[in-house]
């Protein structure tokens, strides 16, 4: 091999590796097929019947943060011009031009979830600063926290406000959960809540936020998406109260505190609104989610193809495959110890021990560098000949070497 063939080869290898590490660094993109549990494919679909002038549609978009990764987004804009702005803090997705006839845009993406746990200190140390105050803690139509209503109330609770605000927020955390019924044909009106003793979700939501802005915690109400597998999402809302530098989530209607399950996507902070038009006579939208399955949760492993609607492709799991997804994981350790790869590669080689037991005489499409790596992995079945197994859902490949 001649010289400059070395360098382009260097030059190739120090590429793919700078993509790799910006994906994984940079995007925090997943690195490894993930379990079900977390990620899913989602994409918002919006009818619109438009008047013949130029107008918008507009949609909140999440954003990378906390308990979600979002990556692959993609759009159709139906003969308008689609762009992404950012509006205090939340992205938002604008489709605009000349809106004539029938219009129908989609915007899809892929969120990694998890779940989010956000530990209350034992007495807070950090004030809000007069900027977050201004955004997030001031009394508005939506949250009158300095309405005369609120006044009473909270001198009903206490003849003067604790000092300590963190009681303060279990007491009216639990006040508005338990206290306060939840009806959905309700209003979602703060105060007429607090009158009624009433409300629907969102009058629930903007009262504890109203009450806990009124003992100076910074709040704010955010709309997401709930996913359920065989279902389709729904939006949905809960709140986040500043407390020593973290928003802390929890909802008044289904009862988490401090901890947000990993079932739900927040899309924007602040405002309810799920789609703004302009320009139209008529619009509407839904939300589509896909749980995406790459494992087998039958035969073990993992499925070696999947559709465009990312449904598993029928077919045998094979032997080649499952082995260079291990040597894979075993390399990934070496840069993201952190990342579970020695998890997953541990338990393939479980998997694959137990589908080719030792002492086989022959070894099928097993390289030496395969048999090291196996074996460097701690706490598992030696596993350094695979054989054809019998009734398994894994099927060795045959060996060309």
């Amino acid at each position: 091999m001649n010289r400059s063939a070395g360098l382009v080869g260097l030059f190739l290898v120090l590429g793919g590796l700078s993509v790799f590490l910006w994906k994984a660094v940079v995007l925090e993109l997943p690195l490894i097929a993930t379990d079900a549990e977390g990620l899913w494919r989602i994409e918002l679909e919006i009818t619109a019947r438009g008047t013949g002038r130029r107008g918008s549609l507009r949609a909140p978009l999440p954003s990378t943060g906390r308990g979600q990764v979002v990556f692959d987004e993609r759009s159709a804009a139906d003969r308008l011009l689609f762009t992404i702005r950012t509006e205090d803090g939340n992205r938002i997705g604008v489709f605009s031009g000349r809106l004539a006839g029938v219009h129908q845009v989609v915007h899809g993406f892929r969120v990694q979830l998890s779940e989010v746990t956000t530990p209350l200190p034992s007495h807070i140390t950090r004030q809000p600063s007069p900027e977050l105050l201004a955004r997030s803690g001031s009394s508005t139509r939506d949250f009158p926290s300095d309405a005369p209503e609120v006044k009473t109330f909270l001198e009903g609770l206490w003849p003067s406000i604790p000092e300590n605000r963190l009681d303060c927020l279990r007491t009216l955390f639990s006040f508005v959960s338990d206290e306060i019924a939840t009806v959905p044909s309700s209003s979602d009106d703060a105060l007429l809540t607090l009158t009624a003793r009433e409300g629907s979700a969102i009058g629930k939501s903007r009262l504890l936020v109203t009450v806990l802005r009124a003992v100076g915690l910074p709040a704010r109400t955010v709309l997401g998406l709930q996913l359920v597998e065989g279902q389709p999402p729904f939006t949905t809302q809960w709140v986040e109260t500043w407390v020593d530098g973290e928003w802390v989530p929890m909802s008044p209607i289904d009862g988490f505190f401090a901890t947000r399950p990993a079932n739900l996507v927040a899309l924007r902070t602040g405002s309810l609104t799920e789609i703004e038009a302009t320009a139209v006579a008529a619009v509407g939208h839904r939300y589509h989610a896909l749980r995406e399955r790459l494992r087998d949760p039958v035969s073990g492993g993992f499925f070696e193809g999947a559709s465009e609607d990312w449904q598993p492709l029928p077919g045998p799991r094979r032997q080649n495959p499952h082995m260079h997804l291990v040597e894979a994981l075993l390399a990934l350790v070496e840069v993201a110890p952190d990342c579970g790869a020695l998890r997953d590669a541990r338990a393939l080689v479980e998997l694959l021990g137990a589908r080719w037991p030792r002492g086989c005489s022959t070894s099928v499409g097993a390289s030496a560098s395969m048999r090291t790596a196996v074996c460097s992995i701690k706490s598992t079945a030696m596993v350094s000949r695979w054989c054809r197994p019998s009734g398994s859902g894994l099927k060795p490949s045959a060996s060309k070497r």
